[in-house]
């Protein structure tokens, strides 16, 4: 497995509302304690990124309290620039329309997960661009 190579201050916010799963990407993704936060609802992730605004945020889509629609919205409207992917059970073209009509940087289904690596290598070169 190729390790996410990132900056020394990238921070990500993991947002899902089963422990197992964010464990899993922390696992997956190779973060460090220091380059990413956790949330557990929708709710939760919106307070996170009140305090401080991460440079990705990956956000589960049903979730109890505030589901990641609509938390994506509510990131994105203090934050336009606000990089959120959304994942999800389903992989249907529905969710994937609805998540990038709000805004969302990408959506991807929850058991396509060997394709995450990719997008937030692809968003993380976008961010570096934009940087120099």
């Amino acid at each position: 497995m190729n390790e996410l190579v990132t900056p020394d201050s990238f921070r990500c916010l993991l947002v899902d509302d089963h422990d197992e799963y964010r464990s899993m990407l922390i696992d997956y993704l190779q973060l460090d304690d220091s380059k990413y936060r956790q949330a557990a609802n929708g709710a939760e992730a919106i307070e996170a990124c009140t305090e401080e605004m991460p440079d990705l945020i990956i956000m589960d889509l049903e979730m109890p309290e505030m589901d990641g629609f609509q938390a994506t919205q509510q990131i994105l409207e203090r934050n336009p620039e606000a990089n959120i992917v959304i994942l999800s059970q389903s992989d249907h073209d529905s969710i994937h329309e609805q998540a990038t009509m709000i805004g969302a940087a990408q959506s991807l289904c929850k058991f396509n997960i060997n394709k995450l690596r990719p997008i937030l290598k692809s968003i993380l070169s976008e961010q570096k661009a934009m940087a120099c």
